[in-house]
């Protein structure tokens, strides 16, 4: 069991309260239009399952809960949602698992989604004794926030005191390379996403824009 701990960006640390600690979510693969009941077409290793529900983030700090979207199929690249959406290339969908909110109400409004599904168990302690509820964790006053759990490919979605989220943000680990410089990034990214290539050597990239606004996977740290 590893130690996770993260130091948030000086803007989220005073209106985060909470994190929850999720399954990976799904970024979408081109810009589309789905009727409801249809599938958006999504980049690979999403952890969605039939049965979960999605909240639309078009940006990792835009995130909407006006409508809370079902998922009601899946492939490794396709999600079957409801209800209609509309979505640009590279969009989120923030992965909720089977929340028992966000239903549709009788004026054709949302509940907020309660939060309490996540399918990741991480734990207070290191030998796994006590779990955290729901997958929440208390974000210190300083901004950081830890954990222990199997593994780190998770997203994290920052809360603030009324449980509205904040900004997403993703641990994405790639594993099983003998060199870093041999395994593939995805051709993929969100601004402020970061992936590590395990080596060794370890490599920390982080998909940004250049000075000429071209976005792409930069490296920002590594070890030799």
């Amino acid at each position: 069991m590893a130690q996770h701990r993260y130091f948030l960006k000086h803007d989220d640390r005073i209106p985060a309260k909470w994190a929850s600690v999720l399954e990976r979510g799904a970024i979408v693969n081109g810009a589309q239009t789905v009727a409801s009941g249809s599938t958006v077409t999504v980049h690979a290793e999403h952890e969605f399952a039939s049965g979960d529900k999605a909240l639309y983030a078009l940006e990792r700090d835009n995130i909407s809960q006006v409508v809370v979207f079902s998922i009601s199929g899946t492939t490794s690249t396709t999600l079957t949602i409801s209800p209609a959406i509309t979505v640009p290339d590279k969009a989120i969908l923030i992965n909720l698992g089977a929340d028992t909110g966000g239903v549709i109400q009788t004026d054709g409004s949302y509940s907020k989604p309660n939060w309490d599904a996540a399918a990741v168990t991480i734990y207070k302690d290191p030998n796994g004794d006590e779990a955290h509820s729901n997958s929440r964790v208390d974000v210190d006053p300083g901004g950081e926030l830890g954990y222990w759990g199997a593994g780190t490919a998770q997203w994290i979605v920052l809360r603030q005191s009324g449980g509205d989220p904040i900004r997403a943000y993703m641990d994405i680990e790639v594993g099983g390379t003998t060199s870093a410089s041999g395994a593939a990034l995805p051709a993929f990214g969100s601004k402020g996403q970061t992936y590590l290539l395990e080596g060794p050597p370890d490599i920390l990239y982080a998909w940004m824009a250049n000075s000429a606004g071209v976005e792409d996977w930069e490296e920002i740290a590594g070890a030799s």
